[in-house]
């Protein structure tokens, strides 16, 4: 089990590079090698993750773009280039600056919510300040995909009765 101080610092980490950035569908370019360019952004890669997305807004078929990324990046950036440019939506592209390149992490719709690891931080933090050492953290993990916090309130919990085994049974509460 982490501590928050260990949360609070892994959730920093992971936030640096990120870059969440509204760009028109039919502006994002794929070069010949399979790597995305838009705005001054430089070349950047597909995650497996944004390949899905992106595959799918364009309406090719996710299986058959990245055997093509694999094997045929250029027929891919062909397709791709084609597709793009008839595009007329917005693009919630988010991104990670890794220095000597980048990554492109998700290709969204310009209505998806964005929720940031570092909103999540701040609330952790002002939980601290407001409850201090009653709060308690049973799991934490924190991917390219997701974050999971299971946090109970320590103050909140109680009591319900014995195990079968002779152990006492709690009912906690948290989120």
């Amino acid at each position: 089990m982490q501590t928050l101080e260990q949360i609070l610092s892994t959730i920093e980490a992971d936030d640096v590079g990120k870059i969440d950035q509204y760009i028109p569908t039919k502006a994002i370019h794929m070069d010949d090698d399979g790597k995305l360019t838009f705005g001054n952004h430089g070349q950047m890669r597909l995650t497996d993750y944004a390949q899905t997305q992106a595959f799918t807004k364009l309406g090719i078929p996710t299986r058959f773009g990245k055997k093509l990324l694999d094997e045929r990046p250029d027929i891919l950036a062909d397709t791709w280039n084609h597709f793009a440019e008839k595009d007329e939506r917005t693009s919630l592209v988010r991104m990670k600056d890794l220095g000597e390149y980048g990554e492109v992490r998700g290709i969204m719709s310009e209505e998806y919510s964005i929720l940031d690891n570092k909103t999540v931080k701040t609330t952790l933090e002002l939980l601290r300040d407001k409850l201090g050492n009653s709060l308690s953290f049973q799991t934490f993990h924190l991917d390219d995909h997701r974050m999971h916090i299971r946090l109970v309130f320590e103050s909140l919990k109680r009591e319900i009765g014995i195990l079968p085994n002779g152990e006492t049974d709690w009912i906690e509460l948290g989120t």
